[in-house]
């Protein structure tokens, strides 16, 4: 068995022919994998990890070579480091039938590039900790792999599971708060209380007004996250929609949109992107009458749809919505070259500092605390915790 990493193959080619029959997962996709690429402006291209065995393809792994900082996050704060030429073996790109063979022979591969100084570290993204690829990158001795990896709940919901009725799987608390919920936003806002559906092409320019001007009053604009209206966005969502993919819902709480949730539909999965609420309408949580809204909608729907990817992450409404959990790990190996190592330590020192505060705040009680403060500092300027008037 021999692995190697290639330049994206062309199309119509055996290795081309392989990862589109392959590709469940939205992000691996080939056009949508290309797209990412050809939008992000420090990408080199698209890099398959290729495992093959008697002249046949047994196994790849779909990346990006990218030039980028690898963060290393105290708190909220990132620690200065060079930048790097990373390999990125992105989110559902492994594919074919990888076994303990095929990991070893892919990280060899892997080890040799990084020997070449064809790239500076290797990054796999939110993997399967059960994977054996991930196996290998978490046991590897040396300060060249990740020190206190840490693994992410990946949760989804089975459509099938609902029967047709999203409601109906709450309990009757849950229930009575949902539509409580509802009553309240219907009251408060009345005809300007309504959900939207957005899919074509010509409804994206509107969608990202719409997103941004939610995204100017919520948490994740400050600390550097979430939607960010731009060219990639647009191009991305252009992409969904032309494919027959997009699926987005805009709730109106008066003449202001509350919150949106946007997200992929393909090949029976919805994978959910950007979601995100105006804070100046918190005591309404326009968000959770969202997310049941378009959970009821996909029950009710079911042709087509599978089930519901909510994506990597802690969060109360992913589990409070979700039927299955995964864990997932993101992971890393450093060449051994003085960028790559200063890098690598700097991720350590900082990784350790904060996983040292956190354990004195919860010790203290305070942990709850000190990060709803954080979020709130993180909104944009301007927030001043008032609703919009109806």
């Amino acid at each position: 068995m021999h692995a190697e990493v290639v330049e994206a193959p062309q199309p119509g080619s055996p290795l081309a022919m392989f990862w589109a029959a392959h590709a469940n997962h939205r992000d691996a996709d080939p056009g949508f994998a290309r797209l990412v690429a050809a939008t992000a402006s420090e990408c080199r291209g698209i890099r398959l990890l290729h495992v093959e065995a008697a002249g046949q393809t047994r196994a790849i792994a779909v990346g990006r070579l990218e030039r980028a900082r690898l963060p290393a996050r105290l708190g909220r704060w990132n620690l200065p480091v060079p930048a790097l030429e990373v390999l990125t073996l992105i989110h559902g790109g492994l594919m074919g039938a990888w076994d303990d063979a095929a990991a070893a022979a892919g990280m060899a591969a892997l080890e040799r590039l990084l020997a070449a100084r064809e790239a500076d570290a290797v990054m796999l993204h939110a993997a399967p900790v059960s994977h054996p690829l991930t196996h290998r990158f978490i046991e590897r001795p040396g300060m060249l792999r990740d020190c206190g990896w840490r693994s992410s709940p990946l949760y989804s919901a089975d459509i099938a599971l609902l029967a047709g009725d999203f409601m109906a799987s709450l309990n009757a608390n849950s229930r009575r708060k949902e539509r409580q919920r509802e009553r309240k936003l219907r009251d408060a806002f009345g005809d300007g209380f309504r959900l939207e559906e957005f899919r074509d092409e010509t409804d994206i320019p509107r969608l990202m007004r719409l997103a941004e001007t939610v995204m100017q009053h919520n948490y994740q604009r400050g600390l550097g996250v979430g939607f960010v209206h731009g060219d990639a966005a647009r191009d991305r969502l252009l992409h969904s929609a032309r494919a027959g993919w997009l699926r987005a819902w805009v709730v109106w709480c008066g003449a202001e949109p509350g919150c949106f949730w946007i997200g992929d539909l393909r090949r029976g999965i919805f994978h959910s992107d950007y979601l995100a609420y105006d804070q100046r309408l918190a005591d309404f949580s326009p968000g959770r009458f969202l997310t049941v809204a378009v959970m009821q909608h996909l029950a009710e729907r079911q042709a087509g749809v599978a089930s519901v990817d909510f994506g990597m992450g802690e969060a109360e409404w992913k589990e409070r919505l979700s039927s299955s959990r995964d864990d997932v790990a993101t992971v890393h190996l450093f060449a051994p070259y003085p960028a790559a190592l200063v890098t690598n330590l700097a991720r350590r020192a900082a990784a350790g500092t904060t996983a040292a505060a956190k354990t004195v705040l919860e010790r203290l009680g305070a942990f709850d605390t000190v990060r709803r403060r954080l979020r709130r500092s993180g909104r944009q300027p301007g927030t001043d915790g008032k609703p919009p008037v109806p």
